[in-house]
């Protein structure tokens, strides 16, 4: 019914947590997520919650992330190694930062790649002040590395509806159609 997007829904539950979300995708590829995570049908303690954006690992020889800064962001090969080989707490920011937040992460190669970003971490259950844990993570494991995102990353019981709202954006972008 919309020439200009597509729109797709879905669905998770779990005892402890209940997952939804809207991912709204326009004529370019950009696509926009809103996720709500609620109290399960019986609310217990969760560790993390993130979310994977995995890349055949020749695909993704590059690496581009951004925080609070101009000319202070990495970009460059993505790193070498097993498991996690970048995260947020690596990225140069300012002192006024509460915690580990990365707006902008990129992965691919010379012809094509895959945006994460979000304007902010509203709702997000995560350790805030001298934080030490990463809310963005580059993970290499055998033939694939993936981005990861932390909406959870710290125990906690969720006792009421959160909305997370994020955008991801394959490259090169699709042109828009003549007209």
């Amino acid at each position: 019914p919309h020439p200009d997007y597509a729109e797709y829904a879905g669905r998770a539950r779990s005892g402890a947590v209940a997952v939804s979300s809207l991912s709204t995708v326009e004529v370019d590829g950009c696509m926009r997520v809103e996720m709500e995570l609620a109290p399960g049908a019986r609310p217990e303690e969760i560790r993390r919650l993130w979310l994977d954006i995995p890349l055949k690992e020749g695909e993704a020889p590059l690496f581009h992330s951004m925080v609070d800064g101009l000319r202070s962001n990495y970009s460059g090969a993505t790193p070498a190694g097993t498991g996690v080989v970048w995260d947020g707490s690596t990225a140069s920011r300012g002192a006024a930062w509460r915690n580990l937040f990365v707006s902008y992460a990129w992965l691919g190669g010379e012809e094509r790649g895959i945006a994460w970003f979000a304007e902010n971490d509203r709702d997000w259950v995560t350790e805030k002040g001298k934080s030490k844990r990463p809310l963005v993570e580059v993970v290499r494991e055998p033939g694939r590395i993936s981005l990861r995102v932390y909406f959870v990353n710290r125990p906690a019981t969720i006792a009421g509806k959160r909305r997370f709202v994020f955008g991801v954006q394959a490259s090169p972008t699709k042109p828009m159609p003549a007209g």
